[in-house]
């Protein structure tokens, strides 16, 4: 769920997003997991994690954006991981949870 955009559902419209934006010039996005949690039967989890994106600005400059970004994730029948729900939002800065 990318933010201020409609939902992506299923794998042709993810693939079609992905796609467009690593063929974007000078785009790239990393994710630093600050926090996982998998629940007590294993089957199911969720993380929290900090995000930076770099992609051109309408001028064509380069320009870094932080974002925060919580994942969930499902185990499949053959074991597996899944990421089931994946949504972003823009954050002031590197980090997202508190440190300390």
């Amino acid at each position: 769920m990318p933010p201020d955009q409609p939902a992506l559902v299923g794998k042709s419209a993810i693939r079609q997003y992905v796609a467009q934006s690593l063929a974007t010039p000078g785009f790239s996005v990393t994710w630093d997991p600050e926090l996982a949690v998998v629940s007590e039967g294993g089957d199911q989890g969720y993380m929290v994690e900090a995000s930076r994106f770099t992609f051109p600005d309408s001028a064509g400059v380069l320009a870094t954006r932080y974002g925060k970004t919580v994942t969930v994730w499902r185990r499949t029948p053959g074991g597996d991981w899944e990421c089931v729900i994946d949504i972003w939002n823009g954050n002031p800065s590197q980090g997202v949870l508190p440190t300390g």
